[in-house]
């Protein structure tokens, strides 16, 4: 976990950067390990709600842990007890597994994180029951916090992935009772959920449906790899996949934006539940699980792979390579 957080911190603004010594946020002792948690970066802080109550806490009112990486080497995690009153409408203990998340800016400026989906923790489901619909923003002003809204038109959905672009929270992928085939939009403008689609490019381009796939915003387009698909005998298979989902004028009301998907070259390694992330015009892929030898095992991996587009190309005509500088440890599942 520690490797992966270092990563994903490299995105943070250049200001950022300038520090000597460990990364920030790279003491990952306070929280420990957490697998397919709502992450998000509000300004210069990293957000995780890993669905637990907090450690000890007989009244299992949920935690979350956060760091705010502009404080240099000297971040460091944080938790935080998510102790709301009952008037903000928040379920005492939110404990659910693979929400989809993405943080970003409503209209008005003010930055949230949302949370959608995702499955209960508790049996016979030990790695999530799909249909747990909860709908959480997160505000980080402390008069607050967690406010859970409406779920009308939410999807139930598990183990997808989210972005937030041009006001609109995006929810691609992950499994309803199958596999989801369509992209779910929650308007911040109108505060409500927009009719689903599934969207086609000029040459018949679709979305290749999967759980546990990663996300990135390049541009005005969401980047998608990796994850889990089916065979067509019904067979799980770790993907090596990249669609890319074109939103045109994203800026404008989205009954404007353009939504066409178009295929991209596949990822060097077939690998699900990775980190995906924007470092300039390229994007960075790391660590993630995969079935390399065909047993039905998952190994975790230190592998970082690097898609960049060339000068003139269209960004689905993009090239990976190998990154010579892995992850320091085997990571997977960082939500």
């Amino acid at each position: 976990m520690k490797a992966l957080l270092s990563s994903l911190l490299l995105a943070a603004p250049a200001g950022l950067l300038a520090v000597r010594g460990a990364p920030p946020c790279s003491d990952d002792a306070t929280m420990g390990q957490v697998a397919n948690a709502a992450t998000a970066m509000l300004g210069s802080t990293a957000y995780v709600f890993p669905g637990d109550p907090c450690k000890g806490d007989k009244e299992r009112f949920s935690c979350h842990y956060e760091c705010d990486a502009s404080l240099g080497a000297g971040a460091q995690w944080k938790a935080v007890r998510d102790v709301v009153s009952a008037d903000r409408n928040v379920t005492q203990s939110i404990t659910w597994v693979g929400p989809a998340a993405a943080g970003g800016a409503l209209p008005n400026g003010t930055e949230v994180m949302f949370m959608v989906g995702g499955g209960t923790k508790q049996s016979p489901c030990p790695t999530g029951c799909p249909g747990f619909k909860p709908f959480v923003a997160y505000n980080p002003d402390p008069d607050v916090g967690l406010v859970e809204l409406s779920s009308r038109g939410a999807p139930k959905v598990a183990l997808a992935t989210a972005e937030f672009i041009g006001h609109v929270f995006y929810v691609i992928g992950g499994i309803i009772s199958d596999l989801n085939h369509d992209v779910y939009r929650f308007d911040t403008t109108t505060m409500r959920w927009i009719e689903p689609f599934r969207g086609a490019g000029a040459g018949g381009d679709t979305f290749t449906p999967r759980l546990g796939l990663s996300s990135a915003v390049i541009g005005n387009a969401i980047f998608t790899v990796g994850g889990v698909g089916e065979t067509p005998d019904g067979s799980n298979v770790y993907s090596q996949a990249v669609d890319i989902l074109d939103l045109g004028r994203a800026g404008d009301a989205p009954a404007n934006a353009v939504h066409v998907w178009h295929k991209g070259p596949n990822a060097l390694t077939k690998r699900a539940y990775t980190a995906a992330f924007t470092m300039g015009c390229k994007v960075d892929v790391a660590g993630g699980a995969t079935d390399g030898t065909g047993t039905g095992s998952a190994q975790n991996l230190k592998i970082v792979e690097i898609y960049s587009v060339p000068e003139g190309k269209t960004l689905a005509e993009g090239a990976w390579v190998q990154s010579s500088t892995p992850l320091t440890y085997p990571v997977s599942h960082p939500g």
